[in-house]
């Protein structure tokens, strides 16, 4: 196991970084890649990684639980409600595509729990910071459990890792033949919080494990891994159209997404490692959130004009310098009201 230093997170920024660009491809255009199956990828690795840290990171609090899950979910969401409020109001200016009933969900940032309608409006993207919300909310709660579990025999969490991706072949099976994107089991199975919190959970075990596991692996094993990881993915990615919605969704992605993490994690392998070490990758990292919540907007301006490598190419430098712009403006109001708060004490 490797030690909460930062070579760890330099990794798992890296990855972050490399999802986005996952992500931001899968929304610029069919010429590129197939529907939304880079980004179906990009996401679950994206739940099962939030719940990995959670899960490694977390120790006992002696505070109520509901206390917990409202301190917990606070102490996320302050971080990109701001700018997530920001781009809402652009989208309801922009796109107008939603009720007042739908705007008010996307106010409280409760919008994919409700249906496909209300997850895919306004800024539909983010339907993904809706089910994570969730997540962020549930997760005191399943840490705890875990915990107990941890204390007692942390290999019986193996057992609860393989019974929840049991639970999502389960999940896939009932809605086959009833998963394309426009259909009620596209919802349950990709945009639903509490089909993601699967996901999540998965993660927050898996971190558990990890944070027990005292086995090291070499370089050139850990190369081997990643090299085998990426083939899988690849192929996967290769034979996407003749893959059933059912499928794809989630179900598909968790195995290779487990590995993924927990491999670059480790970032013992030269693929790994070469990421870590790569500053572009880890800034994408670091800004991933600013960055998917303003890259749709800056899609739909440019494909106005045309639908061309080109406007993506334009797209994705316009989205960094937005999001670099969001953060100098956030830095100086922060500033601005630190010198304001330290001359009222005067």
């Amino acid at each position: 196991m490797v030690e909460n230093n930062k070579k760890w997170f330099a990794g798992l920024e890296a990855l972050r970084g490399l999802l986005f660009i996952l992500i931001f491809l899968s929304h610029s255009g069919s010429f590129i890649t197939s529907y939304g199956l880079w980004g179906g990828a990009a996401v679950s690795t994206f739940f099962i990684m939030g719940g990995f840290l959670s899960g490694y990171k977390y120790r006992y609090h002696d505070v109520n639980i509901f206390n917990e899950c409202i301190f917990n979910l606070w102490k996320k969401i302050k971080k990109f409600y701001p700018l997530y409020f920001i781009m809402l109001l652009v989208a309801a200016l922009g796109l107008n595509k939603g009720s007042l009933k739908v705007f008010v969900e996307n106010l409280l940032l409760v919008q994919s729990w409700f249906g496909r309608e209300s997850a895919l409006s306004f800024n539909w993207i983010s339907w993904f910071l809706s089910s994570i919300m969730f997540c962020y909310l549930i997760d005191p709660i399943i840490n705890r459990l875990s915990n107990r579990i941890e204390d007692k025999e942390y290999k019986f969490l193996f057992v609860f890792v393989a019974l929840l991706i049991g639970f999502e072949c389960i999940f896939s099976y009932i809605w086959r033949g009833n998963a394309e994107p426009d259909s009620n089991g596209y919802y349950v199975l990709y945009l639903s919080p509490y089909a993601r919190l699967i996901d999540y959970s998965i993660g927050i075990i898996v971190g558990k494990i990890y944070r027990n596991t005292t086995v090291e692996i070499n370089e050139n094993t850990s190369t081997l891994f990643e090299g085998l990881a990426l083939l899988i993915y690849i192929f996967i990615l290769a034979i996407g159209d003749h893959i059933p919605y059912n499928i794809k969704a989630t179900t598909i992605w968790a195995v290779p997404s487990i590995v993924i993490v927990i491999l670059f994690a480790n970032s013992n392998g030269r693929i790994a490692k070469w990421c870590a070490s790569n500053n572009f990758l880890r800034y994408l990292g670091k800004r991933s959130f600013e960055l998917f919540l303003i890259h749709r907007m800056v899609l739909v301006f440019f494909e106005r004009f045309a639908c061309s490598p080109i406007s993506v190419l334009s797209s994705f430098i316009v989205s960094i310098l937005a999001a670099e712009t969001y953060r100098s403006m956030e830095k100086l109001v922060k500033k601005m009201i630190k010198i304001r708060k330290k001359s009222s004490l005067w």
